[in-house]
């Protein structure tokens, strides 16, 4: 049955979506949307203009978790299921990545990387797929890139309030995470869950594990360079290297 991912390269939930379904070696094809036009190419399949959407057969889901719940309720995807026992933690503390590290992670990068389209456009628009007009699109990314940013900035509400608190919960959210691992290899025990690959992927861009499929910007501003010394060699920063050093390897395939 076909089923296909719809993506922003750049977005860390896509990446949590992708990791999942390419763990339980569920076959699909990634549809990565350009950045501004997806909200009506979105909408008209699903309730918000939000990524990622899994489309299988006749059925759409939008959203990493519930893109998850999906896979493993519908599709038989359990290889990264919780214990049963364990079900209710794991959903706590998968909401709370979401929360502090997904949110957060937004909010944070985007106020500092905004200020050079050298940083972003090749993010927005990265060389990874084959046939993509990538050049074209980085043309287009960089003519647009004021439009973009303005946008960005209003539909994440990024000002210095929002960045400071998104700031705060980042880093309460690492001493959760921490507290949590307790010296043991993965969040729930001694095999990777749904919840390691959810504060794997969303917290990859600012780690920059060398296996991502992105290339992050070696040098960040000075802003996250402070706020990686705070977190860095932290055991869920290790935790998050790691797990794409020895559980990342598949790569799924993008359509043009």
């Amino acid at each position: 049955m076909h089923t296909r991912l719809l993506t922003f390269s750049v977005s860390h939930f896509s990446e949590k979506a992708r990791w999942a379904l390419d763990a339980n070696g569920v076959p699909y094809r990634e549809r990565p949307l350009p950045l501004g036009l997806h909200v009506p190419y979105v909408r008209w399949r699903a309730p918000r203009s939000s990524v990622p959407v899994l489309e299988h057969g006749g059925d759409v889901v939008q959203g990493s978790s519930a893109i998850l719940d999906f896979l493993e309720r519908r599709l038989g995807g359990v290889a990264l299921a919780a214990p049963e026992q364990q079900r209710a933690r794991a959903a706590e503390l998968e909401a709370l990545a979401d929360r502090a590290f997904g949110g957060g992670i937004v909010r944070v990068l985007y106020d500092a990387l905004l200020a050079s389209p050298d940083d972003m456009v090749p993010l927005w628009a990265p060389d990874l797929h084959d046939g993509a007009p990538v050049a074209t699109q980085r043309r287009l990314y960089r003519a647009a890139f004021p439009w973009l940013r303005w946008g960005i900035r209003r539909t994440y509400r990024i000002r210095s309030d929002t960045v400071r608190a998104a700031r705060e919960r980042l880093i309460a959210g690492f001493d959760e995470t921490d507290r949590a691992l307790g010296g043991r290899p993965y969040l729930l025990g001694p095999r990777p869950t749904r919840v390691d690959v959810t504060v794997a992927a969303l917290l990859a861009p600012l780690c920059r594990p060398r296996e991502h499929m992105l290339t992050w910007p070696r040098e960040f501003p000075p802003a996250l360079t402070e706020l990686v010394a705070v977190l860095d060699r932290r055991p869920t920063w290790e935790l998050v290297l790691r797990m794409y050093r020895e559980h990342r390897a598949t790569r799924p395939r993008a359509e043009a």
